[in-house]
């Protein structure tokens, strides 16, 4: 029986010339959405969205509207940590999916212990807005980072 993967029919280049186009744009609207300046992605959320945090991580949870996200996602990154930034070092998009794969770094100041968590990120784009985002990341880096 022959088994030919997704993965496998993009390595060969099949199908890819009729997408690549979406896929860069794809890929660049996301990418957009690392710089320092955290408006960028508040302003690319469409209005209705699904936000998930990893289970057992500091701000698990799923998210639908950016005042739940602000409230407890990114109110608790700034109070908890210092210089927190994720550094992405990966892109790969197909049509409106992008996976993004990097290192979450920064201080806990309660403990003063660094963060270095791998975190891979799958954003989904609808009408050039960001209708998802699944977070899969080290829990344990963190436990580490936040346990005295």
């Amino acid at each position: 029986m022959l088994r030919i993967t997704l993965m496998t029919l993009l390595f060969l280049g099949v199908g890819t010339a009729c997408t690549q186009d979406r896929d860069d744009e794809s890929l660049a609207f996301i990418q957009g959405t690392y710089s320092a300046n955290i408006e960028n992605l508040f302003d690319a959320l469409a209005p209705e969205f699904e936000w998930i945090e990893m289970a057992n991580g500091p701000y698990e949870g799923t998210y639908n509207n950016l005042a739940e996200l602000q409230a407890n996602i990114f109110a608790h990154i700034g109070a908890d940590w210092e210089n927190f930034r994720p550094e992405p070092d990966g892109f790969v998009a197909q049509d409106d999916t992008v996976a993004v794969t990097g290192t979450y770094r920064g201080t806990f100041r309660q403990t003063g212990k660094e963060l270095a968590a791998r975190f891979t990120h799958v954003w989904q784009i609808s009408d050039g807005m960001i209708v998802g985002f699944e977070q899969f990341t080290d829990t344990a880096a963190y436990e580490q980072a936040m346990t005295p």
